[in-house]
């Protein structure tokens, strides 16, 4: 399940790349730098939690150390504190229709 993860996390970055090219060829795609800044850290947000689950199966058979579940952590701390600035707009996206 672990590996995965890191797979999504590759395909979340090549969908980047294939918007940014739509973008430059004028198709009716358009993203902001907001937009983009955002898609990329929910991406990013959600393949280190998903690996941060299961954090035991990578120590386990030797793929990850302790420092590396210490760098994936602080990571995340990170990233959530880059979306700090983002929150007003993902609460309007995800509130119930009136």
């Amino acid at each position: 399940m672990a590996y995965g993860e890191c797979a999504i996390l590759q395909f979340d970055r090549v969908f980047m790349k294939m918007v940014e090219s739509w973008e430059k060829k004028e198709y009716f795609i358009s993203l902001k730098k907001d937009s983009k800044e955002l898609m990329d850290l929910l991406f990013k947000l959600s393949s280190l939690t998903k690996i941060e689950k299961d954090l035991v199966s990578w120590l386990e058979h030797g793929y990850f150390t302790y420092d590396h579940v210490e760098m994936i952590r602080t990571e995340i701390k990170n990233i959530l504190g880059q979306m700090k600035r983002f929150t007003a707009v993902i609460a309007d996206t995800l509130q119930p229709n009136d």
